[in-house]
């Protein structure tokens, strides 16, 4: 068993470095939290307990490593989280796989630690956070890490419903309300959704496709 207050109590400490009036980390703090939340609904209603509702815990916490990426801007200025909002000032996975930079982050930058001593659960806290925005996951994988992969991809896309339906066009994609409903969506969207077919991140090409998307 581990301490999942304490993983807390670090993460939070560790985000109040940033400047948490910028709109898009503000955004992300507040989303990891209710992923937290939302994963602690599934647990409770899947009655999954011990060490593996903790895990699930702990990889909801750190599902988004990416955006809390100490770094700072070319020209100087307060760091922000994330290099992609650093680079892009944008949360498109077209520029940079948010999934494997978070990766990076835990584990070959060695932050995991961190949040938890023990190193006997790193293969599937980090498989789990690598596949959680997958396309499709792979096929295969042992039960243990499945349930994990399973609870962040809905816990994180449930929340996703609530970020999409009250926040601003400008926060999301860093552009104007006049300049996103000037956008048509793409005919390869439209054609995905006549066929009923997912939407990969690679064939949107503007902001209108991306809301499809959500």
């Amino acid at each position: 068993m581990f301490d999942i207050l304490k993983a807390k109590e670090s993460f939070m400490n560790y985000v109040r470095q940033f400047d948490l009036t910028n709109d898009k980390i503000h955004l992300k703090l507040v989303h990891t939290l209710e992923v937290v939340h939302t994963t602690e609904y599934l647990c409770h209603h899947e009655n999954i307990t011990g060490v593996e509702r903790n895990l699930a815990y702990l990889i909801a916490l750190l599902h988004d490593m990416k955006y809390y990426n100490k770094d700072t801007k070319p020209d100087g200025r307060i760091p922000i989280w994330g290099k992609s909002i650093k680079r892009f000032n944008s949360f498109d996975d077209r520029n940079i796989d948010h999934a494997k930079l978070g990766v990076q982050v835990l584990f070959k930058e060695g932050m995991i630690r961190n949040f938890i001593d023990d190193d006997q659960y790193d293969e599937i806290i980090e498989k789990a956070i690598a596949y959680h925005s997958l396309y499709k996951i792979p096929n295969n994988l042992e039960p243990s890490l499945l349930k994990q992969v399973l609870l962040i991809r809905d816990s994180d896309k449930l929340d996703n419903f609530r970020v999409k339906n009250i926040e601003s066009i400008q926060t999301l994609f860093s552009i104007s309300d006049a300049d996103f409903y000037s956008q048509r969506v793409s005919q390869n969207i439209l054609k995905d959704i006549e066929n009923h077919t997912l939407i990969l991140k690679e064939n949107r090409h503007n902001e209108v496709d991306m809301w499809v998307s959500y």
